[in-house]
C-alpha cells in the first residue's frame, strides 16, 4: 500500500496516474504551503484539508487554461423543449453525435478534442438550450 497520506491523495482524486507521479505533485504542494504561509511541520503536511486546499486551486488554474469547455450544437431529433438534456458523446468521423440516457441522437457538433478530452468517459456533459444550443462539459 502507500505510506505516504499526500501520493494516497493524489491517486485518489486523480491527479496522477502512478505513485511517482503523484510524489513528485508533493513539491508543488509544498511549495504551495509556503506560499499560503503554512508552517511545514509534520501535521499540516499530512492534513486532507490543506491537500483539498491545494487541489481547489488547481481547478482554478486549470479553468483558465482551459478555454474550451462547450462546443456549439445543433438539434437532431428533438425540438429543445426540455431547455437542457444530459447527454453522452458519439464520437464519427464528421462529428460528435449527442445522446440522451434513452439513446437518442438530440443533438450535434463538430469534433473538439478540448471539449472531450482524452478521458470522456469521466466527464458529465449537458446541451443547453437557450440561448443556442451548446455543449458543454459539467464536470
Amino acid at each position: 500500500g502507500t505510506l505516504d497520506p499526500f501520493v494516497a491523495f493524489a491517486l485518489a482524486q486523480g491527479l496522477a496516474q502512478t505513485r511517482e507521479e503523484a510524489a513528485a505533485r508533493r513539491l508543488a504542494f509544498e511549495a504551495w504551503l509556503a506560499q499560503e504561509g503554512y508552517d511545514r511541520g509534520a501535521e499540516t503536511l499530512i492534513d486532507p484539508q490543506r491537500f483539498l486546499e491545494w487541489q481547489r486551486t488547481l481547478v482554478r488554474q486549470g479553468d483558465a487554461a482551459e478555454a474550451v469547455r462547450g462546443s456549439a450544437a445543433r438539434f437532431t431529433a428533438t425540438d429543445g423543449r426540455r431547455g437542457s438534456y444530459d447527454v453522452r458523446p458519439v464520437v464519427r468521423d464528421d462529428g460528435i453525435d449527442w445522446i440522451d440516457a434513452a439513446g437518442y441522437s438530440v443533438a450535434r457538433s463538430q469534433y473538439s478534442e478540448a471539449l472531450l478530452t482524452a478521458r470522456p468517459e469521466r466527464h458529465d456533459f449537458r446541451l443547453n438550450v437557450w440561448p443556442a444550443p451548446e455543449v458543454t462539459r459539467t464536470y
